[in-house]
Formats: C-alpha cells, sequence, structure tokens
C-alpha cells in the first residue's frame, strides 16, 4: 500500500526540497499587524527577510495553528488518492499543531477506515524537526515501508539536537516565555542565553554568557561535543536576518566539528522566529544526545 509523508511548515524545509522530496506540507500562519500570511506555499518560499524587518520595525507578529478546514481537504485529497497517511509533526511542547493535526487524523480515520492514518510526534523544531522529515523522506524514497519509517524516527528523534540563542530578550518577553523584569535585566547586563530543545520538546536555558560572541561560540562548542554524523553529516545554522553571525558560526563549526560535516546556513521560519526575534541564532544536527 502506498502512502503520503505529511509534515507542516514548523520543519522549515524549503518548498524547492519539500516538492523534491514528495511532502505534503500543512501551513502554520503568522500574523504581522494582524494580517494573515501562510507560512508555507508550494511555488515560491516566504518573505522572510521582510518578515524580520517587520519586526524590527516595531509590527506586531504573533503565529497560529494550521487551518483546519484547509487541513483537512488537503489529508482527504491524499486519501482519495488511496494512500495512507504518515504525519511527523511538530513538538506539542510548543504548540497544538500536533494534537490539532491528530484530532482531524482521528476523525478521517473512522471516515476511511479502509486506509492507515499514522501520527507521529517528533518532538522537535524548526530544521531539527526538518532533518527528521528529511531522512524519513529519504527512506520512503528507498522503498522504506510506513512502519520502518515510523520506527526509525521513535529511534532517532532524541539525536535531532536543537541549539539556539537569541539576541533581544524583548522579543522572547514578548511571547510570554520570559518573565519582564527578567529579560529587561539580562539586556541590561548584555546576557545572552543558549537553549536547547530537551527530550520534552520543550525550550531549555542551559546556560547564559555575557556578550553575542560567547553564545554564539557556544552553539558551536556543543556542536563539538555532541555531533555524530552517523546519520547525516548534514549541519544547519539558522539565522533570524543576522547573516554575518551565520557565517561566523559557520566557520567556528567548520573548523572546530572535528568531523567532516556538511554544513549550510538558512533563514528561520517565521513560526519560529515571532518568538525569538530578530538576531535569533540557532544550529541543527544529529547528536550522540540532545
Amino acid at each position: 500500500m502506498t502512502y503520503a509523508l505529511v509534515t507542516d511548515s514548523a520543519c522549515s524545509l524549503s518548498h524547492t526540497l519539500c516538492n523534491e522530496l514528495g511532502l505534503a506540507v500543512l501551513p502554520l500562519n503568522y500574523y504581522v499587524d494582524e494580517v494573515e500570511h501562510p507560512g508555507f506555499f508550494k511555488d515560491r518560499p516566504v518573505d522572510l527577510k521582510g518578515f524580520y524587518q517587520s519586526m524590527r520595525n516595531g509590527s506586531s507578529v504573533r503565529t497560529s495553528l494550521p487551518n483546519p478546514k484547509e487541513t483537512r481537504e488537503t489529508l482527504v485529497e491524499l486519501l482519495e488518492q488511496g494512500k495512507d497517511l504518515l504525519y511527523l509533526g511538530f513538538s506539542s511542547a510548543l504548540s497544538g499543531t500536533y494534537d490539532s493535526v491528530h484530532h482531524i487524523c482521528e476523525r478521517l480515520q473512522e471516515e476511511y477506515p479502509q486506509r492507515r492514518i499514522v501520527c507521529v510526534e517528533t518532538i522537535a523544531a524548526s530544521f531539527g524537526q526538518g532533518l527528521l522529515v528529511k531522512q524519513a523522506a529519504l527512506m520512503k524514497r528507498a522503498g522504506a515501508k510506513l512502519d520502518d519509517v515510523v520506527s526509525w524516527i521513535e529511534d532517532n528523534r532524541m539525536k535531532a539536537a536543537h541549539w539556539i540563542t537569541v539576541d533581544d530578550l524583548r522579543y522572547v518577553l514578548g511571547g510570554g516565555r520570559l518573565a519582564r523584569t527578567g529579560a529587561l535585566a539580562a539586556n541590561l547586563l548584555k546576557l545572552k542565553p543558549v537553549m536547547r530543545i530537551d527530550e520534552n520538546g520543550a525550550v531549555d536555558v542551559v546556560h547564559k554568557t555575557r556578550g553575542r560572541k560567547k553564545s554564539l561560540k557556544g552553539m558551536a562548542d556543543k556542536l563539538r561535543e555532541t555531533f555524530d554524523p552517523s546519520i547525516s553529516d548534514e549541519v544547519v545554522v539558522a539565522h533570524a536576518d543576522c547573516i554575518e553571525d551565520a557565517q561566523a558560526v559557520k566557520e567556528m563549526i567548520e573548523q572546530e566539528a572535528g568531523k567532516p560535516c556538511s554544513c549550510h546556513i538558512e533563514y528561520l521560519d517565521p513560526v519560529i522566529g515571532a518568538h525569538g526575534g530578530p538576531g535569533s541564532m540557532a544550529v541543527f544536527f544529529f547528536a550522540s544526545s540532545r
């Protein structure tokens, strides 16, 4: 039985790569001054530079879950083609996306009892989720069965490492993820957090550094300590419109990784970037553990 691989736009993979891999993508949405924008297009990229410039200009931004009606329509179209479904979703500790899609899938399973509909939470976000989804798509292309892909994701999702820092904690404050006094004090002291996505899929502040350079180096150091290219040597350096810092981190990684790696730079997507703001940086790779 053929199956379709479905994910959501929190995976951050480009429309070109998603089309190449045959992925069905459910767009999360973002709002700039209450104007809605899809977080993914099948035929063109999202204007990420413009999004971060809007944040710098003081626009209010927020994000929302995939539209339930559009999600259902996308899934029904695949089911009507006679395909089973495997949905690989965004961490439920960070968003209600997985729970929302899972609920829709449960209803569709009742309507299409002859089809298999399987949902797996990646417990990951952004390119951490993307790295897992990409490997799943490559497995599917090579002929792997649905259950084999599910087993692989469940066995390896804790190896998808995410290391993150932000430049201005006021944006984190605006997202309600940090107390106001703590954010303002940290900005005054030029403290920069180095964070990870933990085993529960939530943001965990590992330590704080004094100054931007140390926080960037902190992410590169974490890669050097835990990088495991046995699954894939791909490393993604993602930035929220701070390309020079991204290039500096890429150079650090290539010089200090200690193992061959294929490192490339990408933009952080709006759904992630809205919570960290311009200047946010992240490094994603497969590791011995998170």
